[in-house]
């Protein structure tokens, strides 16, 4: 698991730590190589992401079945209290993405 330059974390949350440990998981499981995009930095003050409560991770580099694969490992990894998006700027066209997709024209992929 790797992060950009940039991305802030500190004060690291309980639930950072959480994200974190399963997103860990998940690479070593599913033999992939994840990258942390977006820490605290770069939302307004009420975000989640500005709160601790959540990350992005760079999954573009990754085949579909590798990108739906880690989506459903971490979701089973963290269970329902979290909330997993494979958020994307339009609709893919993969079936198997099509099914988790969450569009966000703002999503930088």
């Amino acid at each position: 698991m790797r992060f950009k330059s940039g991305v802030r974390l500190d004060p690291v949350t309980p639930t950072q730590v959480r994200l974190l440990t399963a997103l860990d998981m998940c690479a070593r499981m599913q033999g992939v190589d994840l990258t942390v995009t977006c820490g605290r930095e770069d939302h307004p003050a009420d975000d989640v992401h500005t709160r601790g409560e959540a990350l992005d991770v760079r999954v573009i580099d990754l085949s579909p079945d590798k990108v739906f694969a880690s989506y459903n490992y971490i979701r089973q990894v963290l269970g329902d209290l979290f909330t997993v998006l494979y958020e994307v700027p339009t609709m893919p066209t993969t079936t198997t993405l099509r099914q988790i997709a969450y569009v966000n024209a703002h999503a930088t992929a």
